[in-house]
């Protein structure tokens, strides 16, 4: 086993450890799912700025993860896209 493979196997070891990798893991989710809808559209990030009314810097920080990305901002990016969020769930898996 590799050694990424292993520290996330040590992270998830642990009821914490898990709790703090799967809030990560729907951040990452949803940030790759903001700028594929992006690429798909042709947008950057003044674009999506533009359309959500607030600056280029606010949006690079969304989807850097320096700021926080409540699910309202998260729904008014999708809809600046012109697109309808849905939220799923599923059980939890320790599968990486």
């Amino acid at each position: 086993m590799n050694e990424a493979k292993k520290w996330i196997n040590d992270v998830l070891a642990t009821p914490e450890g898990f709790r703090v990798y799967e809030r990560e893991r729907v951040i990452v989710d949803a940030t790759e799912s903001i700028c594929e809808e992006m690429l798909r559209l042709g947008l950057n990030r003044k674009d999506l700025a533009g359309r959500l009314g607030v600056t280029q810097a606010k949006v690079t920080q969304i989807l850097s993860g320096t700021r926080a990305l409540t699910l309202g901002t998260l729904s008014d990016m999708f809809v600046a896209m012109g697109r309808s969020l849905r939220i799923e769930h599923a059980p939890l898996s320790t599968e990486v």
